[in-house]
């Protein structure tokens, strides 16, 4: 008696992952993902929005998703290194 293998599924929650061709912020990110993928897990990636960027778009195939959590000009806590955006945290 055999057992059927289960497709595993991923989810990626991290602060960076390619906004467009060419981006480099978090390359490394996307190449585990295709290379999971292509050993036949499903996975999906979820990360804050950047001015720019689609809210939602398929990456070679990878689905990611783009949370909003403040307008376009204050949306600099991924991509720029900044830890604390003091516009949404207010002055200290």
């Amino acid at each position: 008696m055999g057992t059927t293998p289960q497709r595993l599924d991923v989810l990626f929650l991290t602060h960076n992952f390619p906004r467009r061709d060419g981006d480099y912020a978090g390359r490394f990110l996307e190449r585990l993902a295709r290379l999971l993928t292509e050993r036949g897990v499903r996975i999906g990636v979820v990360v804050p929005h950047d001015p720019g960027a689609a809210e939602y778009e398929e990456m070679s195939g990878i689905p990611v998703w783009r949370f909003r959590y403040a307008s376009d000009e204050d949306e600099v806590l991924a991509y720029r290194g900044q830890a604390v955006a003091p516009s949404i945290l207010g002055s200290r």
